[in-house]
């Protein structure tokens, strides 16, 4: 083998490497990114799931108290009421 040819193997060589390197960081940037994505679409998941739970009990806990208000008013209409008939 000439020297030429021995350099430029070499270079084919360390292009190729250069390359295979390159393409493996490229996967590990897409691996990442894509862990990212499922990390945040998780956390968004998890954040509307909260923010429903939280509706629901304020939902119930308005309701409680509706029906709560309205046994009271109840109780001093039939209140009002026997003291009426007496």
């Amino acid at each position: 083998k000439t020297k030429a040819e021995e350099t430029k193997v070499n270079a084919e060589a360390k292009a190729a490497a250069t390359k295979e390197k390159a393409a493996a960081k490229a996967e590990e940037t897409k691996m990442n990114a894509a862990a990212k994505s499922e990390e945040a679409k998780a956390k968004a998941d998890e954040t509307k799931v909260n923010a429903e739970a939280k509706a629901t009990a304020t939902k119930e806990k308005a309701a409680a108290k509706t029906e709560e208000t309205k046994e009271k008013a109840k109780a001093k209409a039939d209140e009002t009421k026997a003291k009426a008939a007496h």
